[in-house]
């Protein structure tokens, strides 16, 4: 046996530390899955709020800020669906009071409320077409409206104007529906093409038969 001033020190990088770590986190998911209630039980506890507010009043300096909101970032990116079904809900059920802060709150100062606004949807385009296109789809009557990712349509469509096939650049591009939401057409991923504004404004209120029928005339 080697003496222990010549013994091989484990590293972070060594398989037997990945291996003890692995069995670790099994050995802590199995605890918290047994005890799961207990634990959510004493976490939001007056005892647990008091220990987590002298834990990081205590340690206020070198907790890793960093780390924990790269933490945040990759949960938000990894539950973008479940994260908005659940904000979507919480309006919902409060969607009266969140009206009237709302409303309190642009009344307070306007001008910052629209700047805010303004910035927002600068920001967001993607969120603001979808906004606009579901008032349009539901005010003509359409009764499918489906979430719809504008990057998606434009790889589905290989980048091409679906109204005069030529190349669409990505930040250039516009979505046309097929069938016309004036004409009762579905706000639905199958119902849009990918196009370019200038083909987009010429078809307008047509279905593609339509405006093709008028382009050969």
């Amino acid at each position: 046996m080697k003496p222990p001033d010549t013994q091989s020190q484990v590293t972070p990088d060594d398989p037997r530390c990945q291996h003890l770590l692995e069995l670790a986190r099994a050995r802590n998911r199995r605890y918290y899955a047994k005890k799961r209630a207990e634990i959510r039980a004493k976490w939001v506890s007056p005892d647990g709020l008091a220990y987590r507010k002298a834990y990081y009043e205590a340690n206020r300096e070198t907790m890793d800020r960093a780390r924990k909101a790269d933490a945040d970032r990759q949960y938000r990116e990894a539950h973008k669906a479940r994260i908005a079904e659940r904000k979507r809900q919480e309006f919902l059920a409060n969607r009266r009071k969140r009206l009237s802060q709302m409303s309190a709150r642009y009344r307070a100062d306007p001008a910052r409320s629209l700047a805010e606004t303004r910035a927002w949807r600068k920001a967001n385009p993607e969120k603001v077409f979808e906004m606009y296109a579901k008032r349009r789809a539901l005010a003509g009557g359409s009764t499918r409206v489906e979430p719809v990712v504008r990057q998606a349509i434009y790889d589905r469509d290989k980048g091409l104007c679906g109204i005069c096939g030529q190349p669409v650049e990505r930040s250039k591009m516009t979505l046309d529906h097929i069938v016309p939401l004036v004409r009762g057409g579905p706000h639905t991923p199958e119902n849009l093409q990918t196009a370019h504004r200038f083909c987009n404004c010429r078809k307008w209120a047509k279905t593609m038969e339509e405006f093709l029928a008028a382009q050969a005339v």
